[in-house]
């Protein structure tokens, strides 16, 4: 009835696919991605760590995702146990999530405190990965490059380093 399936709530900052997926209506899933409802990729990784095998084979059947946000759910699967989900994903392509070797001296570069408008992160290098603290607690960021890195417990969040005239 011409709703705006991209409204997010003022909250959470959700929009309607993303609580449709989490929550399992697989149905839902396909009328709001018939009407062009954004946020594909994060919702095939809310339905695969919640184990909603009918909602990500809704979500695979567009075959519109990278292998990015197929990596992505099937580390999410993987890390909660999912078995059936992991299936699915695996018979659809995903790979699990790239893990690169850098350079510690690389590594040890990008330690230090970084400062955003409205928090404060702690980089520090240990065992060829990143150990990111922050309020929320640490986060461990794997490489998938040298420069990009992969927060190993929340799938789907990366750090990019722009690394200007050496620093």
């Amino acid at each position: 009835r011409g709703a705006d399936v991209n409204a997010k709530d003022r909250f959470y900052g959700a929009r309607p696919l993303d609580w449709a997926a989490g929550d399992g209506h697989a149905e839902i899933v396909r009328a709001l991605l018939a009407k062009d409802a954004q946020g594909e990729a994060e919702a095939l990784t809310a339905a695969a760590g919640a184990g909603h095998s009918a909602v990500v084979k809704v979500i695979l059947e567009r075959g519109k995702l990278g292998p990015e946000a197929l990596s992505d759910a099937l580390a999410v699967a993987t890390q909660a146990q999912k078995t059936e989900v992991v299936a699915l994903l695996q018979a659809a392509g995903a790979k699990p999530p790239v893990v690169a070797n850098v350079d510690p001296a690389i590594l040890k570069s990008y330690e230090g405190t970084y400062d955003g408008e409205n928090f404060s992160v702690t980089i520090a290098a240990k065992d060829g990965k990143l150990i990111a603290t922050a309020d929320g607690g640490p986060l461990t960021l794997v490489p998938t490059d040298e420069m990009t890195f992969r927060a190993e417990e929340v799938p789907g969040i990366k750090a990019v380093f722009q690394v200007e005239e050496g620093k």
